[in-house]
């Protein structure tokens, strides 16, 4: 008795899924309901590419909430804020709290998109991607300015090292 598994190849489709998908496409190029599908299904996304293209761009805006007890570390952050959002093209809403519970409340009801507590960006769930590179920068730039400004740097050198374009 031999075993037909073990000596005898498998015989194959001999090309036969071709003579389907053949037979199959040339049955959906007679059907109009194909062409029809197909014409509104690129309409629709010719539509949506264009819109996307020539649309108007949204600009971001964040409402932005700080709190310390240094007044004027939190108007240098505050001016900061302001220069690196105008540059980025931003609008961002800096709004002060004296209370740091009632910031980190406002960020759980949605009223603001993030506090800036003790140096510490704080979110509900995540802290947007632009929102966190803004702080970021404005922070940099503030202590770039304290070490200046504690170096012996004046105001107009201070504001030269800190108005550099962008690279």
């Amino acid at each position: 008795m031999s075993d037909r598994r073990t000596s005898d190849p498998r015989p194959t489709d001999r090309g036969a899924w071709r003579l389907v998908a053949m037979r199959d496409f040339r049955v959906r190029l007679r059907d109009k309901g194909f062409f029809i599908s197909t014409g509104i299904t690129l309409a629709v996304l010719t539509v949506f590419i264009l819109l996307r293209a020539f649309g108007d761009e949204v600009t971001p805006s964040f409402d932005l909430g700080i709190t310390g007890t240094d007044d004027v570390a939190i108007q240098r952050t505050t001016a900061e804020l302001d220069d690196v959002a105008e540059r980025e093209g931003v609008e961002l809403r800096v709004v002060v709290w004296d209370d740091v519970e009632e910031a980190e409340a406002a960020v759980r009801s949605g009223r603001l998109d993030a506090a800036l507590v003790d140096g510490e960006l704080v979110g509900d769930d995540a802290v947007p991607t632009t929102l966190t590179q803004l702080v970021r920068n404005a922070l940099i730039r503030v202590r770039i300015a304290a070490a200046l400004e504690a170096g012996g740097a004046d105001p107009s050198e201070i504001d030269a090292v800190l108005s550099q374009p962008a690279i």
